[in-house]
């Protein structure tokens, strides 16, 4: 199946398109079922896989925040710190796009392995990272961690406590953890700077994560 963008023609078309529809015909739901999210070039999502081993809550495992394709389309969550539904589809053009890449290709060099800094039975949020033809993976708790007053996500684990106005106290971890974190900070920023202004709501497919 082709993809949406692809039927329509190209990104940029695409956009200038949603542009101009009126609000009540961007948001039919439409079945995303072609888009792989192994495929992506950068993928952020949201894990209660941990979380939801030992609580009996009504949590789907992963909740997509947002994805980017080589091709510019663009799927993301209206909930940026949470994602899950309402998704939404786009397209960004091809000027965007290579900024974008740009940016991620400037990063690969200090993006050259996993990094995990989870705690046990904890949800986190998970940047998935496909460049030069191998994925990376980063994991962490801190951004729901640092949602609960006085609490501080370091690279062992929490700090309770945290004086009022010391968010930036992880600086006093070690240099591989900073770097971690400011990595982190400057993709999320990213992927939010490129994310369309309005999209079409879609429908992800049940087994959408069976990619990730």
């Amino acid at each position: 199946m082709r993809s949406l963008a692809k039927k329509s023609g190209n990104a940029k078309t695409w956009s200038a398109l949603l542009l101009c529809l009126p609000l009540s015909c961007v948001s039919k739901n439409i079945s995303i079922t072609d888009r792989k999210f192994d495929e992506s070039i950068i993928c952020v999502v949201r894990e209660n896989a941990n979380f939801n081993e030992n609580a009996n809550v009504d949590l789907d495992l992963y909740s997509l925040i947002i994805a980017y394709w080589p091709d510019g389309e663009v799927i993301w969550s209206r909930d940026g710190k949470l994602g899950g539904p309402p998704y939404f589809y786009s397209a960004i053009d091809q000027e965007s796009l290579g900024r974008l890449m740009s940016n991620l290709e400037l990063l690969s060099p200090l993006i050259n392995a996993d990094a995990q800094y989870e705690i046990i039975h904890f949800p986190f949020h998970e940047i998935i990272i496909n460049m030069r033809g191998r994925a990376v993976r980063l994991r962490s708790v801190h951004e729901i961690i640092e949602e609960i007053p006085d609490a501080l996500a370091t690279e062992n684990g929490v700090q309770w406590n945290r004086p009022q106005g010391s968010s930036a106290d992880y600086r006093n971890s070690s240099s591989k953890y900073c770097l971690f974190r400011t990595i982190w900070y400057v993709i999320r920023h990213l992927a939010a700077e490129f994310r369309p202004a309005i999209g079409i709501e879609v429908l992800l497919p049940k087994k959408w994560d069976d990619s990730l």
